[in-house]
């Protein structure tokens, strides 16, 4: 008796076709799968879109959020600076200039800005408008208590190119500041100091004061020859103008010598003229007074007892 066996008549199944039919109903399951659960993200978005805005406490919606109006990072201003330096060495003082001004509108109390819009505006001989930037970050550095000398000597600059009697010598009392702050420094401020008796020199030389304008191209003189060399153009140039100043110093000195002979010569040499005119005194003709009042009796002439006079002599 044979026994048969109860899956003979089955068909065996190819281990490779059953593979691929698991991994195409793996693929038809997964878009499926992702119809019933959409993505976290995806929901939110359609809720909140969904999702009217709430109002405010007066019943209207909110508004955007307002621009950043914060002010550029440091290195933005750097940058900005490296281009206006640029623009000025190629001489493209009005692009330079543009830059600047677009940068002190959204900051207008920066004093480095005021500075070099000043040096620009200086480069330009715009006295008045370079006097006013100078001004501004003058003012600021003195709030802060770190006056720049820099700052100080462009104000002086432009104060002394004007030439008003009033900005000349406040141009002279920075000057002096200025000379006063770099000496200061002793070595490390030789070229301030330099710097600042040049300016001084002829800041007194447009105020006519020649001999203390003399006074201050000697050390002006002398620091250009040690800095320089003795045959150099700065030094030869500062002889020159010291020589001057001695000269005129001179000239100067010997008319006020004379105008204030003249003055007081003046009332003398009229008073002998009144005088020898006849006219008694000057001061007799300003006091409302004549010589015959005040004679005395020496002066007048002697009578005798019948009453006629004889004049004695």
């Amino acid at each position: 008796m044979v026994r048969r066996d109860a899956n003979a008549g089955r068909k065996k199944e190819d281990p490779a076709e059953a593979g691929s039919a698991e991994a195409s109903n793996e693929e038809s399951a997964a878009p499926a799968e992702g119809a019933r659960e959409p993505p976290a993200a995806e929901a939110a978005e359609e809720s909140a879109a969904a999702t009217p805005a709430p109002a405010d406490a007066a019943g209207s919606t909110p508004q955007p959020p307002a621009a950043d109006s914060s002010e550029p990072p440091a290195a933005d201003q750097s940058e900005i600076l490296e281009e206006v330096m640029k623009f000025a060495e190629q001489g493209q003082f009005d692009r330079a200039t543009a830059l600047l001004e677009a940068q002190l509108r959204r900051k207008p109390d920066d004093a480095e800005l005021q500075h070099n819009l000043g040096v620009l505006l200086t480069e330009q001989c715009y006295w008045a408008e370079a006097e006013e930037m100078f001004t501004k970050a003058f003012d600021s550095q003195r709030k802060s208590g770190k006056l720049s000398f820099a700052t100080m000597f462009g104000l002086g600059t432009v104060l002394t190119e004007q030439g008003e009697t009033l900005k000349l010598m406040q141009g002279e009392a920075l000057f002096r500041d200025c000379l006063q702050m770099a000496i200061e420094k002793e070595e490390r401020g030789v070229t301030e100091t330099y710097r600042a008796f040049v300016s001084l020199s002829e800041n007194l030389q447009h105020q006519k004061r020649w001999s203390e304008a003399a006074e201050a191209w000697k050390p002006t003189v002398e620091l250009a020859s040690r800095m320089f060399g003795e045959t150099s153009d700065k030094a030869i140039a500062h002889k020159a103008s010291l020589a001057r100043a001695e000269k005129l110093a001179k000239y100067q000195k010997a008319m006020r010598i004379a105008l204030w002979g003249l003055t007081l010569a003046t009332p003398v040499v009229l008073a002998w003229a009144w005088r020898r005119a006849g006219l008694g005194y000057p001061w007799d003709f300003l006091l409302g007074t004549s010589s015959a009042e005040n004679a005395t009796s020496a002066d007048l002439p002697a009578y005798d007892g019948d009453g006629l006079g004889t004049p004695s002599y």
